[in-house]
Formats: structure tokens, sequence, C-alpha cells
């Protein structure tokens, strides 16, 4: 179940992300500090080694050669990474890294690369456990729970209705 909870409290992260809009208060909330004031070594040594292991990657798919549009993806997901770890990271850049990184998903799906699939999948973890991190969701109350009007009740309510008709 705590995956399933993950997974929910992402979707509702992305609900309440889109449409982005940077003028708001909320998407420039910090969610990592500059290497420079971080002095969490477990951040630094993370982004070193997906920097290095995303390059190593690069240089075996042959990816720096031709300029081929292949290579935007895993490029984009390369400076993301090395611009988190530079100058930090605020929500809004988080969720257009996730984009970012969905793209890099799909792209390495069709030029089949599976050897990408650890690494966006830990970049995915990172960027979106520092947003879980900074966000404040509503409690849920085991009393609301029960409440008839409860949105996951409406169709138990439906049905005592049409009983009764």
């Amino acid at each position: 179940m705590p995956i399933l909870n993950r997974i929910m409290n992402f979707l509702k992260l992305l609900n309440m992300f889109w449409p982005i809009n940077f003028n708001r208060e909320e998407y420039r909330i910090v969610t990592q500090k500059p290497f420079r004031r971080n002095r969490n070594p477990i951040s630094l040594i993370t982004h070193l080694v997906l920097a290095l292991t995303i390059t190593g990657l690069q240089l075996h798919y042959e990816l720096f050669q031709g300029g081929e549009l292949k290579e935007l993806a895993f490029i984009f997901m390369t400076t993301g990474n090395a611009i988190s770890f530079l100058s930090g990271s605020v929500r809004g850049f988080d969720m257009i890294l996730l984009i970012e990184l969905l793209t890099a998903a799909a792209t390495a799906y069709i030029y089949d690369m599976t050897l990408y699939y650890p690494v966006i999948m830990l970049m995915m973890a990172q960027t979106y456990i520092r947003l879980e991190n900074t966000i404040e969701l509503p409690e849920i109350d085991e009393d609301d729970i029960h409440h008839e009007n409860h949105p996951e009740n409406w169709r138990n309510n439906m049905h005592s209705r049409n009983e009764r008709d």
C-alpha cells in the first residue's frame, strides 16, 4: 500500500501543478539547495554518479556523434541533473525535470536503450522525493472516510437509494 499512496500523491502533485505558472509563489519554493550550501554528501555523490553514468551511457550508445533527435532527451537529462546540483532546485524546475525524464524514458523505449532505465528511474525518484518533501497534502481523517458524502461512497449511496425506490 505505501507504493499506491506514493502514486496517488504523485498524481495529486501533477494535478496541483498543471498548468505550470512560474509567477505563483508555490513554484518558487526551494526543493534543493545549491551544492555550495548543501552539506549533505549523499546528494553530492548521487549527482556525480548520475552525471558519470549518463555520460558513460551516451558514449556506450554513441550519442555524441550525429546530432540526432534521440540525443536531445538525454542532453536535457544531463543538464537537468547538473543544474539541480550546481544551482539548486525549485518546485517549478522539478516539474519540468519530471517531464524531461518522461521524454527520456519514451526515447529510451523507442530506440531500445534499456541501460538508461535505472538511471531515469533513479532521477525520477530523486525528483519526486524532493517535491514530496516540500508539499503539504491534507490529512484524511478516519471519520471522514466513513462519512456519507465522501466521494468514495457515492456509489453505495446510489445503490441504497435505488433499493429503497
